[in-house]
């Protein structure tokens, strides 16, 4: 027994002195900071969220008889700061949807990350019976644009919604 618990102590000490040489791994963010747009719902169950379809990192589709009020997420890839950011955005001049008729925007142009977020959200309405019985389809395309000295990462800085009937 006395055996037994004499090498039981010798692996501890060994286990806990080889634990020990290994210097922490440094997990702090590292590369350029950007802002980015995400589809915050997207991996929901469908069921969960009615009238929005279509769903990508970059796009979704919002049915203007059940959505009235969505939004999609903006995120600060990189260090939380301690001071409000307002981050800009545009609506891209090719976008079919009309501001007025088939949506409108919360905050046109600019939302604000509060301090120590890592994330806002541009919030829009869907006006329903914007588009006509038959009508097809319109986009509209968010451009993001970025916050002083933090630009718009350039595989998210584009997202895509599309009214449906």
């Amino acid at each position: 027994m006395k055996k037994y618990f004499i090498n039981s102590l010798a692996i501890l000490v060994s286990s806990l002195m080889l634990v020990s040489c290994f210097e922490a791994e440094d997990k702090s963010f590292k590369g350029p900071e950007e802002f980015q747009f995400n589809n915050q719902s997207l991996g929901r169950i469908a069921a969960t969220i009615p009238g929005i379809t279509a769903q990508s990192l970059i796009a979704k589709t919002v049915n203007q008889a059940t959505v009235r009020v969505d939004s999609v997420e903006v995120q600060l890839i990189g260090v939380q700061k301690n001071t409000a950011l307002e981050v800009s955005y545009n609506v891209d001049p090719t976008s079919t949807a009309v501001a007025g008729t088939h949506y409108t925007l919360v905050s046109p142009g600019k939302v604000t990350l509060a301090p120590n977020t890592s994330s806002t959200y541009v919030k829009y309405n869907v006006i329903a019976g914007g588009i006509p019985a038959g009508g097809s389809p319109v986009r509209f395309i968010l451009n993001l644009e970025g916050a002083p000295g933090i630009p718009a990462g350039e595989n998210h800085k584009r997202f895509t919604v599309t009214i449906t009937r």
